[in-house]
Protein backbone atom coordinates (compact mmCIF):
# COMPACT_ATOMS: atom_id res chain seq x y z
CA UNK A 1 0.00 0.00 0.00
CA UNK A 2 1.02 3.60 -0.48
CA UNK A 3 1.91 5.28 2.77
CA UNK A 4 0.26 8.50 3.83
CA UNK A 5 2.35 10.81 6.07
CA UNK A 6 0.97 13.43 8.44
CA UNK A 7 2.75 16.19 10.34
CA UNK A 8 1.58 19.20 12.36
CA UNK A 9 3.35 22.36 13.49
CA UNK A 10 2.53 25.98 12.91
CA UNK A 11 1.42 24.60 9.59
CA UNK A 12 -0.71 21.60 8.83
CA UNK A 13 0.67 19.30 6.20
CA UNK A 14 -0.88 16.24 4.59
CA UNK A 15 1.23 13.88 2.53
CA UNK A 16 0.15 11.11 0.21
CA UNK A 17 2.45 8.77 -1.64
CA UNK A 18 1.10 9.53 -5.07
CA UNK A 19 1.55 12.28 -7.63
CA UNK A 20 -1.51 13.49 -9.51
CA UNK A 21 -3.51 16.68 -9.51
CA UNK A 22 -6.73 18.03 -10.81
CA UNK A 23 -5.56 20.43 -13.44
CA UNK A 24 -2.88 22.01 -11.25
CA UNK A 25 -0.10 19.58 -11.97
CA UNK A 26 3.38 20.62 -12.86
CA UNK A 27 6.81 19.15 -12.93
CA UNK A 28 9.92 21.17 -12.47
CA UNK A 29 10.83 23.46 -9.63
CA UNK A 30 8.75 25.35 -7.11
CA UNK A 31 8.67 28.63 -9.07
CA UNK A 32 7.25 26.91 -12.13
CA UNK A 33 4.38 25.19 -10.33
CA UNK A 34 0.84 26.28 -10.90
CA UNK A 35 -1.19 27.04 -7.81
CA UNK A 36 -4.88 26.45 -7.18
CA UNK A 37 -5.37 28.16 -3.86
CA UNK A 38 -8.91 28.82 -2.58
CA UNK A 39 -11.98 26.68 -1.91
CA UNK A 40 -14.46 26.66 -4.78
CA UNK A 41 -17.56 25.53 -2.90
CA UNK A 42 -20.90 26.42 -4.44
CA UNK A 43 -22.38 26.10 -0.95
CA UNK A 44 -22.13 29.10 1.34
CA UNK A 45 -20.14 28.73 4.57
CA UNK A 46 -22.18 29.64 7.63
CA UNK A 47 -22.06 30.01 11.38
CA UNK A 48 -24.96 27.56 11.52
CA UNK A 49 -22.75 24.86 9.98
CA UNK A 50 -20.08 25.59 12.58
CA UNK A 51 -22.62 25.41 15.39
CA UNK A 52 -23.97 22.04 14.18
CA UNK A 53 -20.55 20.44 14.23
CA UNK A 54 -18.97 22.29 17.15
CA UNK A 55 -19.79 19.85 19.98
CA UNK A 56 -18.31 16.91 18.07
CA UNK A 57 -15.25 18.92 17.07
CA UNK A 58 -14.74 19.92 20.73
CA UNK A 59 -14.45 16.21 21.57
CA UNK A 60 -11.77 15.85 18.90
CA UNK A 61 -9.87 18.94 20.11
CA UNK A 62 -10.00 17.94 23.78
CA UNK A 63 -8.99 14.36 22.96
CA UNK A 64 -6.04 15.48 20.86
CA UNK A 65 -4.69 17.63 23.72
CA UNK A 66 -5.41 14.98 26.38
CA UNK A 67 -3.36 12.39 24.48
CA UNK A 68 -0.42 14.73 23.79
CA UNK A 69 2.69 13.73 25.71
CA UNK A 70 5.82 15.54 26.83
CA UNK A 71 6.51 19.01 28.18
CA UNK A 72 4.46 22.00 26.98
CA UNK A 73 2.36 20.12 24.41
CA UNK A 74 0.75 22.27 21.71
CA UNK A 75 -1.51 20.94 18.99
CA UNK A 76 -3.72 22.46 16.33
CA UNK A 77 -6.96 20.48 16.15
CA UNK A 78 -7.96 22.85 13.34
CA UNK A 79 -4.97 21.85 11.20
CA UNK A 80 -5.37 18.19 12.06
CA UNK A 81 -9.09 18.34 11.22
CA UNK A 82 -8.34 19.77 7.78
CA UNK A 83 -5.75 17.08 7.03
CA UNK A 84 -8.05 14.30 8.19
CA UNK A 85 -10.95 15.90 6.34
CA UNK A 86 -9.01 15.78 3.08
CA UNK A 87 -8.07 12.16 3.80
CA UNK A 88 -11.73 11.46 4.51
CA UNK A 89 -12.62 12.71 1.02
CA UNK A 90 -10.67 9.76 -0.37
CA UNK A 91 -11.79 7.16 2.16
CA UNK A 92 -14.58 4.61 2.03
CA UNK A 93 -16.14 1.93 4.20
CA UNK A 94 -14.99 1.51 7.79
CA UNK A 95 -11.95 3.71 7.20
CA UNK A 96 -14.26 6.63 6.39
CA UNK A 97 -16.51 5.83 9.34
CA UNK A 98 -13.58 5.89 11.78
CA UNK A 99 -12.21 9.18 10.45
CA UNK A 100 -15.62 10.89 10.63
CA UNK A 101 -16.34 9.51 14.11
CA UNK A 102 -13.00 10.80 15.42
CA UNK A 103 -13.88 14.26 14.10
CA UNK A 104 -17.28 14.01 15.81
CA UNK A 105 -19.40 14.47 12.69
CA UNK A 106 -20.97 12.59 9.83
CA UNK A 107 -18.84 12.15 6.71
CA UNK A 108 -20.93 14.66 4.75
CA UNK A 109 -20.82 17.23 7.59
CA UNK A 110 -17.03 17.42 7.88
CA UNK A 111 -16.21 19.37 4.67
CA UNK A 112 -18.86 22.05 5.23
CA UNK A 113 -17.77 22.45 8.86
CA UNK A 114 -14.14 22.80 7.75
CA UNK A 115 -15.06 25.36 5.09
CA UNK A 116 -17.28 27.35 7.46
CA UNK A 117 -14.82 27.24 10.38
CA UNK A 118 -12.09 28.58 8.10
CA UNK A 119 -14.35 31.31 6.71
CA UNK A 120 -15.33 32.53 10.20
CA UNK A 121 -11.88 32.19 11.84
CA UNK A 122 -10.29 35.28 10.33
CA UNK A 123 -11.37 38.71 11.42
CA UNK A 124 -10.13 42.28 11.18
CA UNK A 125 -7.17 43.14 13.37
CA UNK A 126 -5.79 39.61 13.73
CA UNK A 127 -3.99 37.70 10.98
CA UNK A 128 -5.31 34.15 10.57
CA UNK A 129 -3.59 32.39 7.69
CA UNK A 130 -4.74 28.87 6.85
CA UNK A 131 -3.35 27.14 3.77
CA UNK A 132 -3.25 23.60 2.42
CA UNK A 133 -1.13 21.91 -0.21
CA UNK A 134 -1.21 18.54 -1.95
CA UNK A 135 2.06 17.10 -3.24
CA UNK A 136 1.86 14.20 -5.69
CA UNK A 137 4.49 11.94 -7.16
CA UNK A 138 4.29 12.59 -10.91
CA UNK A 139 3.74 8.91 -11.72
CA UNK A 140 0.83 8.73 -9.27
CA UNK A 141 -0.98 11.86 -10.48
CA UNK A 142 -2.96 10.17 -13.29
CA UNK A 143 -4.41 7.68 -10.80
CA UNK A 144 -6.09 10.23 -8.52
CA UNK A 145 -9.87 10.00 -8.91
CA UNK A 146 -11.93 12.95 -10.11
CA UNK A 147 -14.37 12.73 -7.20
CA UNK A 148 -11.56 13.14 -4.68
CA UNK A 149 -10.10 16.08 -6.62
CA UNK A 150 -13.47 17.80 -6.83
CA UNK A 151 -14.32 17.42 -3.12
CA UNK A 152 -10.91 18.54 -1.90
CA UNK A 153 -10.86 21.48 -4.31
CA UNK A 154 -14.41 22.53 -3.46
CA UNK A 155 -14.07 22.60 0.32
CA UNK A 156 -10.36 22.89 1.11
CA UNK A 157 -8.77 24.53 -1.95
CA UNK A 158 -5.25 23.12 -1.57
CA UNK A 159 -2.38 24.25 -3.76
CA UNK A 160 -1.57 21.15 -5.82
CA UNK A 161 1.88 20.20 -7.06
CA UNK A 162 3.07 17.17 -9.04
CA UNK A 163 6.81 16.70 -8.58
CA UNK A 164 9.54 14.12 -8.76
CA UNK A 165 10.00 12.74 -5.25
CA UNK A 166 13.77 13.13 -5.37
CA UNK A 167 16.31 14.57 -2.94
CA UNK A 168 15.31 18.17 -3.72
CA UNK A 169 11.54 17.71 -3.26
CA UNK A 170 11.50 18.04 0.58
CA UNK A 171 13.05 21.50 0.20
CA UNK A 172 10.03 22.56 -1.86
CA UNK A 173 7.64 21.49 0.91
CA UNK A 174 9.77 23.12 3.59
CA UNK A 175 9.89 26.39 1.63
CA UNK A 176 6.10 26.28 1.29
CA UNK A 177 5.76 25.73 5.06
CA UNK A 178 8.20 28.56 5.82
CA UNK A 179 6.31 30.96 3.54
CA UNK A 180 2.84 30.06 4.83
CA UNK A 181 3.83 30.38 8.51
CA UNK A 182 5.78 33.59 8.04
CA UNK A 183 8.95 31.81 9.04
CA UNK A 184 7.59 30.56 12.38
CA UNK A 185 8.08 26.97 11.23
CA UNK A 186 11.09 26.32 9.11
CA UNK A 187 11.31 22.61 8.40
CA UNK A 188 8.90 19.66 8.66
CA UNK A 189 10.07 17.20 6.02
CA UNK A 190 13.41 15.46 5.49
CA UNK A 191 13.09 12.86 2.74
CA UNK A 192 10.76 10.73 0.67
CA UNK A 193 10.71 6.94 0.84
CA UNK A 194 10.27 4.84 -2.33
CA UNK A 195 6.71 3.92 -1.32
CA UNK A 196 5.58 7.52 -0.73
CA UNK A 197 3.00 8.68 -3.28
CA UNK A 198 1.26 11.75 -1.88
CA UNK A 199 1.76 14.38 0.84
CA UNK A 200 -0.99 16.60 2.21
CA UNK A 201 0.10 19.67 4.17
CA UNK A 202 -2.02 22.13 6.13
CA UNK A 203 -0.57 25.25 7.73
CA UNK A 204 -2.15 27.56 10.28
CA UNK A 205 -0.61 30.80 11.52
CA UNK A 206 -2.14 33.39 13.87
CA UNK A 207 -0.69 36.81 14.73
CA UNK A 208 -2.70 39.28 16.77
CA UNK A 209 -2.55 42.03 19.36
CA UNK A 210 -4.71 42.16 22.46
CA UNK A 211 -7.93 44.10 22.10
CA UNK A 212 -7.03 45.97 25.28
CA UNK A 213 -3.43 46.54 26.44
CA UNK A 214 -2.24 44.77 29.57
CA UNK A 215 -3.36 46.87 32.55
CA UNK A 216 -0.19 46.17 34.52
CA UNK A 217 2.74 43.78 34.74
CA UNK A 218 4.46 42.22 37.69
CA UNK A 219 7.25 39.73 38.32
CA UNK A 220 6.43 36.71 40.47
CA UNK A 221 7.12 33.01 40.86
CA UNK A 222 5.82 30.28 38.54
CA UNK A 223 5.93 26.70 39.85
CA UNK A 224 6.70 24.18 37.10
CA UNK A 225 5.09 20.78 36.69
CA UNK A 226 8.18 19.23 38.32
CA UNK A 227 7.96 21.57 41.32
CA UNK A 228 10.81 23.87 40.29
CA UNK A 229 10.19 27.58 40.79
CA UNK A 230 11.15 30.29 38.34
CA UNK A 231 10.50 33.99 37.94
CA UNK A 232 7.88 34.94 35.35
CA UNK A 233 6.39 38.15 34.02
CA UNK A 234 2.60 38.24 34.56
CA UNK A 235 0.07 40.50 32.89
CA UNK A 236 -3.13 41.43 34.70
CA UNK A 237 -6.64 41.59 33.26
CA UNK A 238 -10.37 41.36 33.85
CA UNK A 239 -12.68 38.73 32.40
CA UNK A 240 -15.88 36.85 32.85
CA UNK A 241 -15.30 33.62 34.82
CA UNK A 242 -16.17 30.48 32.88
CA UNK A 243 -16.81 27.29 34.85
CA UNK A 244 -17.59 23.63 34.41
CA UNK A 245 -17.66 20.82 36.94
CA UNK A 246 -13.89 20.56 37.40
CA UNK A 247 -12.35 23.66 35.84
CA UNK A 248 -12.25 27.46 35.76
CA UNK A 249 -11.32 29.61 32.77
CA UNK A 250 -10.83 33.22 31.73
CA UNK A 251 -10.73 34.73 28.26
CA UNK A 252 -8.48 37.45 26.87
CA UNK A 253 -9.57 38.81 23.50
CA UNK A 254 -7.46 39.67 20.51
CA UNK A 255 -8.46 42.27 17.96
CA UNK A 256 -11.04 40.84 15.59
CA UNK A 257 -12.80 38.38 17.91
CA UNK A 258 -10.26 35.61 18.50
CA UNK A 259 -9.38 34.95 22.11
CA UNK A 260 -7.02 33.11 24.42
CA UNK A 261 -8.79 30.96 27.03
CA UNK A 262 -6.64 29.94 30.01
CA UNK A 263 -7.94 26.99 32.04
CA UNK A 264 -7.05 25.62 35.47
CA UNK A 265 -8.64 22.95 37.62
CA UNK A 266 -10.68 23.87 40.65
CA UNK A 267 -8.06 21.96 42.63
CA UNK A 268 -5.26 24.06 41.12
CA UNK A 269 -4.04 21.25 38.88
CA UNK A 270 -4.18 20.97 35.10
CA UNK A 271 -7.59 19.48 34.22
CA UNK A 272 -7.95 16.70 31.67
CA UNK A 273 -10.95 18.20 29.88
CA UNK A 274 -13.50 16.23 27.93
CA UNK A 275 -15.16 17.75 24.90
CA UNK A 276 -18.36 18.26 26.89
CA UNK A 277 -16.45 20.12 29.62
CA UNK A 278 -14.66 22.29 27.08
CA UNK A 279 -18.00 23.13 25.46
CA UNK A 280 -19.51 23.92 28.89
CA UNK A 281 -16.63 26.27 29.68
CA UNK A 282 -17.00 28.16 26.43
CA UNK A 283 -20.76 28.46 26.79
CA UNK A 284 -21.02 29.20 30.54
CA UNK A 285 -24.39 30.97 31.07
CA UNK A 286 -24.33 34.31 32.90
CA UNK A 287 -20.68 34.17 34.00
CA UNK A 288 -19.59 36.35 36.92
CA UNK A 289 -16.68 38.77 36.76
CA UNK A 290 -13.11 37.86 37.67
CA UNK A 291 -9.57 39.15 37.50
CA UNK A 292 -6.53 37.16 36.49
CA UNK A 293 -2.77 37.09 36.05
CA UNK A 294 -1.33 35.11 33.14
CA UNK A 295 2.42 34.66 32.62
CA UNK A 296 4.16 35.53 29.41
CA UNK A 297 5.29 32.27 27.84
CA UNK A 298 6.49 30.61 24.69
CA UNK A 299 6.69 26.98 23.62
CA UNK A 300 7.72 24.78 20.73
CA UNK A 301 6.43 21.25 20.31
CA UNK A 302 6.78 18.37 17.88
CA UNK A 303 5.34 14.87 18.04
CA UNK A 304 3.79 11.99 16.18
CA UNK A 305 -0.01 12.20 16.14
CA UNK A 306 -0.47 8.48 15.54
CA UNK A 307 -0.89 7.49 19.23
CA UNK A 308 -3.44 10.25 19.84
CA UNK A 309 -5.39 9.47 16.67
CA UNK A 310 -5.44 5.77 17.49
CA UNK A 311 -6.74 6.63 20.97
CA UNK A 312 -9.51 8.61 19.26
CA UNK A 313 -10.57 5.49 17.37
CA UNK A 314 -8.74 5.74 14.03
CA UNK A 315 -7.07 2.39 13.28
CA UNK A 316 -7.91 1.13 9.80
CA UNK A 317 -6.49 4.20 8.05
CA UNK A 318 -3.02 3.37 9.43
CA UNK A 319 -3.09 -0.31 8.44
CA UNK A 320 -1.71 -1.49 5.07
CA UNK A 321 -4.16 -4.38 5.28
CA UNK A 322 -7.34 -2.60 6.44
CA UNK A 323 -7.15 0.96 5.02
CA UNK A 324 -9.74 1.76 2.35
CA UNK A 325 -8.85 4.86 0.31
CA UNK A 326 -10.49 3.52 -2.82
CA UNK A 327 -12.26 6.85 -3.37
CA UNK A 328 -8.88 8.55 -3.76
CA UNK A 329 -7.03 6.42 -6.30
CA UNK A 330 -7.75 3.84 -8.99
CA UNK A 331 -4.49 2.03 -8.27
CA UNK A 332 -4.90 -1.66 -7.46
CA UNK A 333 -2.33 -1.44 -4.69
CA UNK A 334 -4.07 0.53 -1.97
CA UNK A 335 -3.03 3.47 0.17
CA UNK A 336 -2.61 3.78 3.90
CA UNK A 337 -1.48 6.55 6.25
CA UNK A 338 2.05 5.66 7.27
CA UNK A 339 2.98 8.64 9.44
CA UNK A 340 1.23 11.52 11.18
CA UNK A 341 3.48 14.19 12.66
CA UNK A 342 2.98 17.64 14.09
CA UNK A 343 5.12 20.69 14.76
CA UNK A 344 3.87 23.79 16.61
CA UNK A 345 5.06 27.05 18.14
CA UNK A 346 3.46 29.80 20.23
CA UNK A 347 4.41 33.04 21.98
CA UNK A 348 2.05 34.82 24.39
CA UNK A 349 3.20 38.13 25.84
CA UNK A 350 1.93 41.54 26.96
CA UNK A 351 1.40 42.57 23.33
CA UNK A 352 -0.52 39.60 21.94
CA UNK A 353 -0.18 36.12 20.45
CA UNK A 354 1.85 34.53 17.67
CA UNK A 355 1.21 30.85 16.94
CA UNK A 356 1.65 28.37 14.12
CA UNK A 357 1.16 24.67 13.56
CA UNK A 358 1.80 22.17 10.76
CA UNK A 359 0.36 18.69 10.26
CA UNK A 360 1.79 16.48 7.54
CA UNK A 361 0.26 13.18 6.52
CA UNK A 362 1.74 10.81 3.99
CA UNK A 363 0.15 8.04 1.99
CA UNK A 364 2.25 5.02 1.17
CA UNK A 365 1.70 2.11 -1.17
CA UNK A 366 1.49 -1.54 -0.21
CA UNK A 367 0.38 -4.89 -1.44
CA UNK A 368 -3.28 -4.65 -0.36
CA UNK A 369 -5.98 -2.21 -0.19
CA UNK A 370 -5.58 42.17 43.81
CA UNK A 371 -8.80 42.90 43.98
CA UNK A 372 -12.25 43.24 45.47
CA UNK A 373 -12.71 40.30 47.85
CA UNK A 374 -16.05 39.52 46.19
CA UNK A 375 -14.41 39.24 42.76
CA UNK A 376 -12.64 35.91 42.06
CA UNK A 377 -8.97 36.29 41.17
CA UNK A 378 -7.16 33.53 39.30
CA UNK A 379 -3.39 33.51 39.12
CA UNK A 380 -1.99 31.08 36.60
CA UNK A 381 1.22 30.47 38.54
CA UNK A 382 1.21 26.70 38.06
CA UNK A 383 0.81 24.56 34.91
CA UNK A 384 -2.41 25.33 33.02
CA UNK A 385 -4.19 24.53 29.78
CA UNK A 386 -4.95 27.11 27.14
CA UNK A 387 -6.80 27.41 23.85
CA UNK A 388 -6.73 29.89 20.98
CA UNK A 389 -10.35 30.13 19.87
CA UNK A 390 -12.08 31.68 16.88
CA UNK A 391 -14.95 34.13 17.24
CA UNK A 392 -17.30 31.14 16.77
CA UNK A 393 -15.59 29.24 19.64
CA UNK A 394 -13.71 26.86 17.33
CA UNK A 395 -10.43 25.75 18.99
CA UNK A 396 -7.61 26.60 16.57
CA UNK A 397 -4.80 25.70 18.98
CA UNK A 398 -4.83 23.69 22.21
CA UNK A 399 -1.92 23.51 24.61
CA UNK A 400 -0.63 23.04 28.11
CA UNK A 401 2.05 25.23 29.69
CA UNK A 402 4.13 23.25 32.18
CA UNK A 403 6.81 25.90 32.63
CA UNK A 404 9.62 27.61 30.72
CA UNK A 405 11.71 25.37 28.51
CA UNK A 406 14.70 23.89 30.25
CA UNK A 407 18.02 25.07 28.87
Amino acid sequence: MKRFLMTAAAVLAFAVAAGGTAGCASGGNYAEMRVCGKPTAAVVPSRQAVERGLAGYMNFAAGLLAEAEGRNPLVSPFAAMNVLGMALAGADGRTADELAAALGMGKDEVPLFALSAAATAGAGGTEVDAAHSLWLRTSFAPHVKEGFKETVSRYYGPEVYAVQFDESAPNLINKWVFDKTGGMIKRVFERFEPEDEMVLVSALAVRGEWLEPAEKMNTDIFTDADGATREAEYFYGKSALYVCENALAVKRYLRGGLYLMAVTGKDGKVPRLSGDELFALVRTPDPQSATYEIPEFSAEYACSLLPALRALGITDAFSPFAADFSALSDREDGLFIGEADQKSTITVDRKGVKAASVVRTGFKSGSSTATDETTPHIKFDRPFSYFIMSECDVPLFAGRFDGPSRE
